[in-house]
């Protein structure tokens, strides 16, 4: 099981969280909204309810090997700079949704949301 940190490595406070969590044995890992879908990436089965997510280290894990997600900081989302302002809002809008459906739809406890 893993616990993932809805942070950023720079951030001290999550990093400390990490820090903790795996001195005492648990496999932990960062999830850096800011580097979704460029360098982060989420298969979603929506009958299922279930997926996976690959993280910038890529490390992939299924929806249940998350026990928890501690929400420490929402980071935005790191979309591509199109030139074209549709584009731009469109694959805004699109990873915004991908974000919110993992953050809503999943069995994933969430602490500190």
């Amino acid at each position: 099981m893993y616990f993932l940190i809805l942070g950023s490595v720079k951030d001290i406070h999550a990093a400390r969280i990490k820090n903790t969590l795996t001195q005492r044995g648990f496999r932990a890992e960062y999830l850096d909204t800011s580097l979704f879908p460029s360098q982060i990436s989420i298969s979603w089965q929506p009958r299922e309810r279930d997926g996976s997510i690959v993280l910038e280290n890529g490390i992939k894990l299924s929806f249940k090997e998350i026990k928890s997600i501690f929400w420490r900081s929402f980071n935005s989302i790191g979309i591509p700079n199109f030139k074209d302002s549709y584009q731009r809002n469109l694959a805004y809008n699109d990873a915004m949704s991908t974000i919110r459906t993992f953050m809503q739809g999943t069995e994933i406890n969430w602490v500190n949301s």
